[in-house]
């Protein structure tokens, strides 16, 4: 189960703060509640730069984030180059749907080697 995990009510309190910020500054409406407000005022002596800097700090110590960077770091030509995956797939034309099937394989494996091939 989740015996090993405990809760850290700062940290979602600074994430929902974030996330408040960040949607605010991209215009997108999210309501007022006590529950916004709850969060706010615990990260109310943060300033915005100290939360950046508090992400960062976390963002550079995750295993998955070392691990995507390194994935950009080592196949952006495979995938962004010019005869790279995404080209591959802009390019693609099929007339059969076995042709389909192989072309949709080998992109499949080329991506399983990535973290997370999303993110890359």
């Amino acid at each position: 189960g989740l015996a090993g995990v405990r809760r850290a009510p700062e940290v979602v309190a600074m994430y929902q703060a974030l996330r408040r910020q960040l949607l605010g500054a991209a215009g997108v409406g999210g309501g007022s509640g006590s529950g916004e407000r709850r969060a706010s005022s615990a990260v109310a002596s943060s300033s915005p730069a100290s939360m950046a800097e508090a992400m960062a700090e976390m963002e550079s110590k995750s295993q998955y984030a070392i691990d995507v960077r390194n994935d950009i770091t080592n196949y952006k030509d495979a995938i962004d180059g010019p005869d790279g995956l995404a080209a591959q797939v802009s390019k693609a034309k099929f007339r059969r749907t076995d042709d389909v099937v192989r072309f949709v394989n080998k992109v499949d494996e080329a991506l399983a080697g990535l973290s997370d091939e999303r993110a890359v």
